[in-house]
């Protein structure tokens, strides 16, 4: 989409509360002027991609990876405001059983 001129950048990340909606994950494009004349291509683009994931999702050393980057971050970072902290814990309580969410 890049080399075509149609976006300028892209991002994903964790989902959110979105005026009412939840979602479990978001796709952000940041669009060129010839990228808002192609919407029904970029889209096409996206969930291409994402059907590509259902057929061959990520291997394990990704998610292990992850794990100990997050766990290093865990260990290592700077202490939290409260209130920065229990919005965190309260996301991990959504995806995660107590006993890890709180661990």
């Amino acid at each position: 989409l890049k080399s075509k001129g149609l976006i300028s950048g892209c991002s994903s990340g964790n989902g959110n509360w979105l005026e009412g909606a939840f979602s479990l994950c978001n796709v952000s494009f940041d669009l060129t002027e010839k990228g808002l004349q192609h919407l029904e291509e970029i889209g096409q683009h996206l969930f291409a991609f994402i059907g590509m994931l259902q057929k061959s999702p990520p291997e394990r050393w990704i998610f292990d990876e992850m794990g100990k980057l997050a766990e290093i971050g865990f260990r290592f970072g700077e202490d939290q405001h409260p209130f920065d902290l229990c919005q965190e814990i309260s996301l991990s309580l959504q995806r995660l059983p107590p006993a890890e969410g709180l661990a």
